[in-house]
This record gives structure tokens, sequence and C-alpha cells, in this order.
């Protein structure tokens, strides 16, 4: 593995146990949780992550959003501070924001330029992030995130089934 920082640098838990860590020990994981908040979001303004702890532009993923908005609604709830829902809501809005006006479907990557993976949806965002998106609405009931993740499933739904093959896409174009 070539680990250029020395340590692990990508979060590849999807949803961590942070109800059995905080059990354990709540300041280091309020720590690790600030930590991913300075390390992994890159733009404080509009919610751009990056997979890499590298405090740079790089590999917004759609899988490693969904961990973030979630370790941010759990710390909301933990703390009482409603600032880090607000961080939850902002990097699910990443992947929202940059949706098809007509299909609402999401590319995995929207930063990653002419990427197959800036101009393509799949499957990484209709399942492990719109789940990602729903454990936030249990923790907090805030329904932007339900509603997020419906609208995801909808217009897989929509588009994704290939009725010829009997199968579901695994990536579609956004249009």
């Amino acid at each position: 593995d070539d680990d250029r920082h020395g340590n692990p640098h990508e979060i590849l838990v999807h949803l961590a146990e942070w109800d059995a860590l905080w059990r354990v020990d709540p300041e280091t994981v309020r720590r690790e949780i600030e930590g991913i908040w300075t390390w992994h979001i890159v733009n404080k303004e509009t919610g751009q992550h990056n997979r890499h702890d590298d405090a740079a532009p790089g590999c917004d993923f759609a899988f490693s959003g969904g961990s973030f908005a979630h370790a941010f609604a759990f710390l909301s709830v933990k703390t009482g501070d409603a600032l880090w829902l607000e961080r939850a809501r902002l990097v699910a809005n990443w992947h929202w924001s940059h949706r098809h006006p007509r299909t609402n479907l999401v590319p995995d990557a929207p930063s990653t330029g002419d990427r197959y993976d800036a101009t393509h949806c799949f499957t990484t965002v209709v399942g492990p992030h719109a789940l990602a998106l729903m454990r936030c609405f249990e923790i907090t009931q805030d329904t932007f995130f339900r509603d997020v993740a419906v609208a995801y499933i909808k217009a897989w739904l929509k588009y994704a089934w290939d009725e010829q093959a009997g199968l579901f896409y695994a990536a579609l174009q956004l249009d």
C-alpha cells in the first residue's frame, strides 16, 4: 500500500459505529470528527470534500461525502451544537447541488473535471450515499436528508432500469 501520509488517510468505513465509540471515549470521537471537518472538507463554504485528508481538492466521492455528513450529524446530536448539523447539511448538499436539473441524477464526484465520475451517476449515490443521508435523517429528524435521499432513489428508479437486459445499469449519464 503506497501511503505517502505515513498513516491511514481515507475513511473507508461507510457508516462508523459512532455511538459505540462515543461510549468508550467521547473526547476522542469529537476530535476525530473535528479532524474530518479540518482535513476532508476542502471548501467550508460549499461543502466540497475530498476522501483524502490533505485539505486539498480531490476525490469528492458520494460514498465519503455520506460518511462525513453522517459523522457531523452524529456530533450535532451528541453535543447539541447546531453548527454540526449545518455542516452535515452543507456536505450533503455538495452532491445535491450538482444534480441534473431535469433528471435529479447526481455525479459521483462532481469536482473531478472531465473524468467519468463527474459526468455519471453510479449506484454508490443511490446505495451508500442515500443510506447515509437516511441515517442522518434518523438521528436528527431533519427532513432535508430524507427528502434528498428519496429524490436520489426515485431518479435512479426512473432511469436506471434496462428492460431489455432485465437489470439495473451500474452507471448513468446525468441527462
